[in-house]
């Protein structure tokens, strides 16, 4: 486990003397609400959707810094032909069978393991006040990391940067919920997309 356990229960005033501690703490508890709040996303079970819900999983478990969350996406990944099998099916009638049964197979799933407490009541944020501050710090944690660091005993390849920025958006157009932060994030991904990455 990492250092993050013993920022657990800290109060704010302890967060800047605990620096990075403090904000993998943050990273950890936004990393593991996201999959809550991508299981309530529309999207999530649909088919079109599997494949970016794979890429969101892989960048987290290439390049988390947290060896939790990135164990966490390793476990889900290693575990998604039962928890969201890849369905050749495309009857319409389907479709709303498949998300129930995803939703169901994912409700004990934690993102960041059984240590990492994800109940925002009694596990606040040290540095951040939201979730969306711990999710963009880990975004930037995650797009900073060296490739050779990513590549470890599981033989993954380090992403490029433009497979992480596929991964990213991916991840924003199709399970960030807030409509306005959405359509901000894709267009200035848009804008950065063009010119390069």
């Amino acid at each position: 486990r990492d250092k993050s356990s013993s920022v657990a229960g800290a109060g704010a005033d302890a967060a800047e003397a605990l620096g990075f501690d403090a904000m993998l703490h943050d990273m950890e508890l936004s990393t593991g609400l996201s999959l809550q709040f991508i299981m309530q996303s529309p999207n999530f079970g649909q088919r079109e959707a599997r494949e970016d819900f794979i890429n969101w999983q892989s960048w987290i478990a290439h390049y988390h810094p947290s060896s939790a969350c990135a164990q966490g996406a390793s476990d889900i990944l290693n575990n998604l032909h039962t928890l969201w099998p890849d369905s050749g099916d495309s009857g319409s009638g389907s479709e709303a069978l498949l998300a129930g049964s995803v939703a169901n197979n994912f409700a004990e799933v934690k993102q960041c393991g059984e240590s990492v407490d994800i109940n925002e009541e009694t596990n606040s944020y040290l540095v951040c006040k939201e979730y969306s501050c711990g999710l963009w710090m880990s975004f930037h944690a995650m797009s900073v990391q060296e490739p050779s660091s990513a590549k470890g005993e599981n033989g993954f390849e380090p992403f490029s940067g433009q497979e992480m920025v596929r991964s990213l958006h991916s991840f924003i157009d199709k399970f960030f919920m807030c409509d306005v932060c959405r359509t901000h994030f894709l267009q200035v991904l848009a804008g950065e997309q063009g010119a390069g990455t």
